[in-house]
Parts: structure tokens; sequence; C-alpha cells
């Protein structure tokens, strides 16, 4: 078990997509004991930017993530906010605020390097393919999956499949987003990354969808429906769809 706040930090934000409840809990119990380690601090707002985010609170998690950035230029560490920017450039994506989104990013890339720059490919062009640009947005994700399968890094390359997935189907290429989503869920399953695996089962549902295969896109909705209720939150997505 981590003996001191900065471990409990790192930990709480390496289980923040898996298990939101207790990166919260983690963050929580370091903002309460750090004192003045203003880099524990940081990552402790980063995780509950992130916890925030997955249960749909994106004026916490922007928040939270804004007093990330801030605390960690104020300690000298500009990598530690510009990881933070790239959490922070998909909640404002997610706010309908595109144009800050790409602003963040652009300010991460400018430091950002290896797996970190990875992770902020993958977010740009989440970004990207929000706003139409699909042939921008898929050399993205291409240049994402390169970095982490140089890295071995599998739960990453699982986020990025989901996503890149996700813009196939909308390209009507629909064995391609198969077999992009198969092998996510595949890898998310691996490492125990159950909500990654539960939205990667939602997105077979819309695939499906797209293809006009409407008994089983709502067969995966009702199934992802389910595992979201078991973690404790809501497939909100998947209502709309």
């Amino acid at each position: 078990m981590p003996s001191r706040p900065s471990e409990f930090a790192r930990l709480a934000l390496e289980v923040a997509h898996a298990d939101p409840r207790r990166a919260r809990q983690l963050a929580t119990a370091v903002l309460s004991t750090v004192g003045g380690d203003q880099v524990s601090r940081a990552l402790a707002e980063h995780a509950l930017g992130l916890a925030a985010k997955e249960f749909l609170d994106l004026d916490r998690a922007t928040t939270h993530l804004r007093r990330a950035i801030r605390g960690s230029l104020k300690a000298g560490e500009p990598f530690v906010a510009a990881q933070a920017r790239t959490s922070l450039c998909f909640v404002l994506l997610s706010r309908g605020q595109t144009g800050a989104a790409l602003r963040e990013a652009d300010r991460a890339a400018a430091v950002l390097r290896g797996q970190e720059a990875g992770q902020l490919h993958m977010r740009r062009a989440l970004i990207l393919q929000r706003l139409g640009r699909l042939d921008e947005a898929l050399e993205g994700y291409r240049r994402a999956i390169q970095v982490f399968r140089r890295a071995n890094d599998e739960v990453w390359e699982a986020r990025v499949l989901c996503n890149r997935g996700v813009l196939h189907g909308y390209r009507m290429e629909f064995a391609a987003a198969e077999r992009d989503l198969s092998r996510s869920s595949h890898l998310a399953r691996r490492h125990g990354q159950k909500l990654a695996a539960t939205q990667v089962h939602h997105n077979l549902g819309f695939v499906a969808a797209r293809r006009g295969d409407v008994p089983t896109a709502l067969r995966r909705f009702d199934a992802a429906e389910q595992e979201h209720r078991a973690l404790g939150l809501s497939d909100w997505v998947g209502m709309v769809d």
C-alpha cells in the first residue's frame, strides 16, 4: 500500500477511469492530509476531476482540473500541469467548448512527450472527430496507437481503439468498427478496466444501430445499462442513443 500522499494521489489517478468512487476517496484523503505539498495536491485534484467526469458532474470536473493546473504551475511542474490539461480538454469538449478544448490540447502538446503525448493525440483526435474532421481524427488515433503499442500499454491502446471504433461507425466502416471495439473490449477486460469495457459494450450498440440492426443494438444498450448500474453510474449516452 502507498505510504506517502504523492503515492496515494498517483494511485487515485491510476484507478480514476476504472473505479471513480475509489479514486474520489483516495484523492479526498490526500487533500485532507497533504499540507503544503503542491504537487500531491495537484495530482489529487486531477484525480477528483476525472472522477467527477465519470459521474457526469462536468462543472465540478472543470473546477478540480483547473485547480490541478494552477497548483502544478505554482509548484514549477509544467509536465504535471500538461497532464491535467489533457484531461481538461476532454471535459471542455463534453461541455461543447471545442475551441477551448483545442487550446488546452495545444498548450499541453508543447510540453508532453512519450506516452503522455500519445494520450494527448487521442484526446485531440476525439475533439477533431466531434468537429467532423474525420480524416484528421483518424490520423491522430493512428499516431496514438503507435505510441501505446511501442510502450506495450494495452490499457491506453484499448481506449484509443474504443474511440476509433466509433469513428469507423460514423464512416459506415462497420467491419473495422467491430474489429476495433472487440479488441478494445478484450484488452479492457484483461486489465480489469470494468468501466471501459462497459463503454465499449455501449459503442458496439451504437455501431449495430448505424448498421440498421435494431434488435442487436437494443440488446447491447440494455447490457451496457445494466453494467453501468452495477458500477453505480448512469449510462446517459445510452439513453440518448
